[in-house]
């Protein structure tokens, strides 16, 4: 099924507190537009689920928000993350670990397969740190004009990739099960899309992937120019 298809969006919204309540909206939109409608209508730091067409769900997020007290966050969390991003069409699942889009601190757990497209994008306002917990993971910086100028293979022994505002990035998953932990500041802002990156659900995104997980620096992303 092609992700630019359109899929009809179950989201389950439950929220853990003394009384536990929960509602369902289901929303028809496109796949790519997704998360941006999760956003308008501050959806995220909730647990959501996709319904395909074909009556598959996939889990795509969930959330560690609403307690105040401390947390360890280990294999009963993790293990359902790792299978969300294997099923899911992204190959990517998030696991939210702040109170929402206002807190100070941004951080989210983010597992990813080999196949998963993260478009370039630059952070005007804010800084970002990655740290690697599993696998291996390659952030990728670009120039304005596409070009890789910079190629940082993260790895257990080298775990932490600062990522200074203003800076193009992009990164691949080179081993399944990828985990990493993803650090900025808030309130949330949305990416700033590079203007050559394939949208998600473009068949060149695929292309850009196959690419990105062997491009060498001062190569340049050409499946844009006519």
């Amino acid at each position: 099924m092609s992700m630019r298809q359109f899929v009809t969006l179950a989201l389950v919204l439950c929220l853990v507190a003394p009384l536990i309540a929960a509602e369902r909206e289901v929303i028809k939109t496109d796949w790519t537009r997704f998360w941006q409608v999760a956003r308008e209508r501050k959806l995220l730091g909730r647990s959501a689920h996709v319904r395909l067409r074909d009556g598959r769900e996939v889990k795509q997020g969930a959330s560690m928000t609403q307690s105040e007290a401390p947390q360890l966050v280990g294999s009963e969390q993790l293990a359902p993350l790792l299978q969300a991003a294997a099923a899911s069409t992204r190959k990517r699942s998030h696991l939210l670990l702040h109170a929402d889009q206002q807190d100070r601190v941004q951080r989210l757990l983010i597992a990813l397969e080999p196949e998963s497209y993260v478009r370039p994008h630059v952070h005007g306002e804010q800084w970002e740190m990655i740290v690697l917990l599993r696998g291996r993971f390659d952030f990728l910086i670009f120039d304005p004009q596409a070009e890789l100028v910079q190629r940082l293979a993260m790895s257990i022994a080298s775990p932490v990739v600062q990522i200074p505002r203003g800076a193009w990035h992009s990164g691949v998953a080179l081993a399944p099960e990828t985990l990493v932990l993803e650090i900025k500041p808030g309130p949330y802002r949305p990416n700033e899309f590079a203007p050559w990156a394939p949208e998600e659900g473009e068949p060149t995104s695929g292309a850009f992937v196959h690419w990105a997980a062997g491009a060498r620096v001062g190569s340049k992303w050409r499946s844009q120019v006519t």
